[in-house]
């Protein structure tokens, strides 16, 4: 009785022993397993960012090439303004005294307006690069529009010399009515002048 127990005794430890020997090799493959994907995790991982760094790379450099295009033609815009200029009756010229010396670089016919449109250019400094473009009022052939563009970075000559903004012109020259507005819309409001009492002006 006793050696039957002493074999079934040692059959159970037999088979506890094999348990114990499979379950210590599948724990070896299972920390192999993990440390194989720990590996392909991390890997995949350094891809990812590293993806992730050229994608940021490329939009700050698309970012900054968008905005630089982008500043000259905000700026133009916001540095646009118009001007209202009365003149004699019998003054057919384009000339728009408001103190600077311009140098007249083309003209040409508008549509729905008869009278020529006179482009000017800045020529006190190299470096200036304000533009003014005159035309006679469709409604009012006694009325010129100046339209400026840019800011002046040289002062005016003589008594005005000093005063950057546009339009600059002589004080004596405005009317009792005036507005003014730094914007592109061809509706702004105009700065209302009269050429007759306008100081010394040059273009050419």
């Amino acid at each position: 009785m006793d050696v039957q127990r002493n074999v079934s005794n040692k059959d159970k430890i037999q088979e506890i022993g094999a348990e114990l020997e499979r379950l210590v090799s599948e724990n070896k493959e299972l920390c192999l397993l993990l440390h194989m994907m720990n590996d392909k995790y991390t890997t995949l991982r350094a891809h990812v960012e590293k993806k992730r760094e050229e994608m940021n790379s490329v939009n700050q450099s698309c970012s900054s090439h968008n905005l630089i295009h982008r500043q000259p033609i905000e700026k133009i815009k916001s540095k646009s303004t118009r001007i209202l200029v009365r003149t004699k009756e019998d003054n057919t010229s384009l000339v728009v005294k408001d103190g600077y010396h311009w140098r007249k670089y083309g003209q040409k016919i508008i549509k729905d307006n008869p009278s020529p449109r006179a482009y000017f250019r800045c020529s006190m400094a190299p470096k200036c690069h304000v533009k003014k473009k005159v035309q006679r009022s469709a409604d009012d052939k006694s009325v010129l529009v100046a339209t400026y563009q840019g800011e002046h970075n040289h002062p005016l000559p003589g008594e005005l010399a000093g005063v950057t903004s546009l339009p600059n012109v002589s004080s004596t020259g405005l009317m009792s009515e005036l507005s003014c507005s730094t914007s592109g819309d061809r509706s702004l409001p105009a700065v209302n002048l009269d050429l007759t009492l306008c100081g010394s002006n040059h273009e050419g």
